[in-house]
Order: structure tokens, then C-alpha cells, then sequence
């Protein structure tokens, strides 16, 4: 999957901590906002905006479920690499190493196969079992090693499905949280260029608590943003980062 691309440019952590500073900002500004047409619910908007920035799963987290579900892939294929030598050594007994029937077998390679080619070869072994009855089925102990064989096939499958259904949620967690990022950065932007016009000449250091959100420096240094002295002599009041159309 094709992974949804941000408005911003820092990290989801770098968003966070901005929109918890915006946040407040807005409730300490919060009647100025309304003299601008700033709706009565923006306020609950916002936060619940960075609520759910936060809620959403961490690529650490990802990583660390999907080290788990490969870790279980490796066991369990080791798992059915035994079972699948100790399967070949009982029908060697049983049927004798140079007979035809112990022959049609195919027992070779496993150890070099894939996950899901060692899963098929697996119970390939099974089904050719089969032809032969209760020659094997009903042979002392088989019963024993042929549902060994069978449950850890199960296993290594589910454990591969595991681990394709964890990438699935990755990505479908990275999308909504490149989706959910965005929408919290349009109303970080709004208001932010809100507040610096707003208080553009009247109050210097209000007017640079707005001038964060274009900086890829963690907050707060409003000294090293490259902007325009609120000296009343300022014309430009845009932010310098405003989402391109």
C-alpha cells in the first residue's frame, strides 16, 4: 500500500506536542478567536483533533508486533522442519529407504523452501499418505506423528497469515494517521494564521507564540523563527507554510 502523504514536515510526536500548545493558546485567546467567527465547538474540535492524533498506534508499535509475529514464523517453521525429519525417518522404517513407496515421497529440500512452500510440501506428505491406507494409517505409532505433522503445518500457516494481516493493519493505521495528522495541521494552520494577524502590531509577544508551526524545531523558540518584527510596521502576516493547493 501506497503510504498517504503529510501536509507537514516533522514527525507525528513534533504535531502532537504543536497541537497541544495550540490548544492553549486558543482557550487563553479563546474570545478573540470568537470575534474573528471562530464556531463555539472549534475549541472542543481541536482537542479532540489531538486526541486522536495521539490514540493512533506508533510505527514503534508496528515494529514491535510485527518482530513478534516473525519471531513466531521462525519457531514454528522450525517446528514443522522437525516434524516433517521425523515423519521421513518413521516411513523409512516402516516402508524401507530403497522401496518404491517410501520413494514417492519426494522427501528433499525442505530446509531450503519458503514458509508457504514448506507449509504445502507439508501436507503433500499427508495426502500422499493417504494412498496408502491403513498401511500407514493403522502402523504402530503414525497416528502420533502424522498429527504432529499436521497440527504444525497449521501452526507455521497461521503464523504466516499473522504476519500478513499485521502488515495490513500497519498500513491501514499509517493512512488514517497521515489522514487524521492532516486534518489536526489544517486547524493547527488556521489558527495560527489567525492569531498572528490578529495580534500582528498590538502584542509582540502574543504574536510570536503563533509563529511555531512552519519550524521543524521542537517547541517552544519562537526567537529563531525568520519572521517579520510585529513593530506595526509589518505587512506580511502570513505563516510562510500554509498547505500548497
Amino acid at each position: 500500500m501506497t503510504e498517504k502523504t503529510t501536509d507537514f514536515s516533522f514527525g507525528y510526536a513534533e504535531l502532537n506536542q504543536r497541537g497541544d500548545h495550540i490548544r492553549y493558546l486558543y482557550e487563553r485567546d479563546k474570545d478573540a478567536f470568537l470575534s474573528l467567527g471562530f464556531s463555539a465547538d472549534f475549541e472542543t474540535q481541536l482537542q479532540n483533533g489531538v486526541d486522536a492524533s495521539k490514540a493512533i498506534e506508533t510505527d514503534e508499535y508496528w515494529k514491535g508486533i510485527l518482530s513478534m509475529k516473525r519471531d513466531l514464523v521462525k519457531s514454528t517453521r522450525k517446528a514443522l522442519l522437525r516434524s516433517i525429519d521425523m515423519y521421513q525417518l518413521r516411513l523409512k522404517l516402516l516402508l524401507g529407504g530403497d522401496s518404491p513407496e517410501f520413494k514417492s515421497f519426494r522427501f528433499t529440500g525442505a530446509s531450503k523452501m519458503k514458509d508457504d512452500e514448506l507449509v504445502r510440501y507439508g501436507r503433500n506428505l499427508l495426502q500422499t499418505a493417504e494412498r496408502f491406507g491403513e498401511t500407514i494409517s493403522l502402523a504402530e505409532g503414525m497416528p502420533a506423528f502424522t498429527e504432529g505433522l499436521t497440527e504444525d503445518c497449521n501452526d507455521l500457516d497461521d503464523a504466516i497469515d499473522g504476519v500478513s494481516q499485521t502488515i495490513a493493519q500497519r498500513d491501514e493505521a499509517s493512512q488514517k494517521r497521515a489522514s487524521v495528522g492532516n486534518e489536526l495541521y489544517a486547524m493547527i494552520t488556521l489558527v495560527c494564521d489567525a492569531g498572528k494577524r490578529y495580534w500582528n502590531g498590538e502584542n509582540e509577544a502574543y504574536y510570536n507564540d503563533y509563529v511555531i508551526y512552519g519550524s521543524s524545531t521542537p517547541l517552544p523558540q519562537p526567537e529563531e523563527e525568520e519572521e517579520t518584527p510585529a513593530d506595526g510596521g509589518a505587512t506580511d502576516t502570513t505563516s510562510g507554510d500554509e498547505p500548497q493547493a
